[in-house]
């Protein structure tokens, strides 16, 4: 079972010089969790090839500021 608080952890690792140095398995580590919601936030982190595909594809997501869904609910 996975936390609230574990998205963030894994992405404030990335900024551990250490992690940085060689940061492929916290980069295994974040795919194999799956898209990353952050609480608070209304930001998730996609980190798969197929995961991005589909939000890229996907018409909700619109790289148009005004024809963006986030712009349609402000």
């Amino acid at each position: 079972m996975t936390t609230a608080a574990e998205p963030q952890s894994l992405l404030l690792q990335m900024l551990d010089p250490a992690v940085r140095a060689d940061p492929y398995p916290l980069y295994r580590q974040i795919r194999s969790h799956g898209p990353l919601q952050l609480p608070g936030n209304n930001l998730t982190v996609f980190s798969s090839y197929a995961d991005c595909d589909e939000v890229l594809r996907h018409p909700a997501s619109a790289s148009d500021r005004l024809k963006s869904t986030a712009a349609q609910r402000a």
